[in-house]
């Protein structure tokens, strides 16, 4: 028998109000457009618990309250695909879904347009039916401060190929006509200030893009790019380090948009070097305060390390192990092959968790 069967007796039950209320915060677009789903939740109760800290909760939710979970279903075609015409933010969208299924997320960073804008097109379309889950899409930058050698030398070979952000933009574009991944731009702050930021926010949306994550733009700084963001549906990612003070941790997570990125060591990006103890209780902590997905990033390098990470956290994202394929033979003809290759044993990996 299904705990909540009626709105009388919904608000008596506070885990599956904590579940609501946490559902609401988390897809607003659910209280916004379906009217009669927002007539079960009362938003002006007194007290408000904390946001979600996970999304077990509102799974928990819908498996209690089955008749709620049906109106969800009727006014858009399930609580993942909402109305066509209001979609919800493939970025979330994806968590919401991986989360349902008890899955972690694979988030993948590949250089745009390395080794060249053509192979960089095959390759990303490969890597996207391979098996990855959120797309990072690197712009290349001739002074990348927070990337080791191997991005490094990948951001110089695309640039030597002629890559730019406006290419990097058009390449998005191109993928997203064929692809439904979510896809964010990864990089730095000069070139997308240099662009301009409203035209990038334009530009950015026109093409599809989900996510925007800028390594050297801490939150403080971040206003006139969020102004510029503001009216998109295109969500900005913020990154969490191992040094990072806790007050700091509550202040970036309830900043980021999609997920928080919790920077497994401290150093650049580049292969080895996880001490799976410290990643383990730094995560906790920062789960118990973050009220979107974390996924640990820098130095994972296979599926053995996706395996051992996966359980501390909402996903993993893999840079450097996939671009150091490109790196050790940008002409060979089966690059696409051999970053999916890659990306299936990560996959692999995170579904043993």
């Amino acid at each position: 028998m299904p705990i909540c069967t009626t709105t009388s007796n919904f608000f008596t039950v506070p885990p599956v109000f904590h579940a609501m209320e946490n559902f609401f915060e988390l897809f607003p677009r659910y209280g916004r457009k379906s009217s009669t789903l927002w007539k079960t939740f009362d938003p002006q109760q007194p007290t408000s618990p904390q946001r979600a800290q996970s999304f077990t909760e509102i799974n928990a939710f819908f498996s209690l309250c089955p008749s709620v979970l049906s109106v969800v279903k009727h006014d858009f075609d399930s609580p993942l695909n909402p109305d066509p015409t209001n979609p919800m933010n493939r970025i979330t969208a994806t968590f919401a879904a991986l989360a349902t299924a008890n899955r972690k997320a694979l988030v993948t960073y590949i250089t745009a347009g390395d080794p060249d804008p053509e192979t960089s097109f095959h390759i990303l379309r490969k890597a996207c039916d391979a098996g990855i889950d959120i797309l990072e899409l690197g712009i290349p930058f001739s002074d990348p401060t927070a990337d080791g050698p191997v991005i490094q030398e990948a951001s110089q070979r695309a640039l030597k190929a002629g890559m730019t952000l406006t290419k990097t933009l058009e390449l998005a574009a191109r993928l997203r006509k064929e692809v439904d991944t979510p896809i964010m731009i990864f990089g730095y702050y000069n070139p997308l200030f240099k662009y301009g930021l409203e035209r990038l926010a334009q530009a950015a949306a026109a093409a599809g893009i989900d996510g925007l994550l800028v390594v050297d733009l801490p939150p403080e700084e971040a206003g006139p790019l969020k102004a510029a963001l503001a009216g998109t549906d295109i969500q900005l990612v913020f990154l969490v380090a191992p040094t990072t003070r806790p007050d700091r941790v509550k202040m970036i997570a309830q900043e980021t948009g999609g997920f928080l990125y919790l920077i497994t060591r401290a150093g650049t990006t580049g292969e080895g070097g996880l001490d799976l103890e410290a990643i383990r209780q730094h995560a906790a902590e920062v789960k118990k305060i973050s009220p979107l997905p974390v996924c640990l990033g820098f130095g994972i390098r296979n599926g053995d390390d996706a395996h051992k990470l996966a359980p501390m956290a909402d996903g993993i994202i893999v840079g450097s192990a996939l671009v150091g394929i490109i790196g050790s033979d940008p002409t060979a003809s089966d690059l696409p092959e051999r970053l999916a290759e890659k990306i299936r044993d990560l996959r692999a990996g995170l579904d043993r968790a």
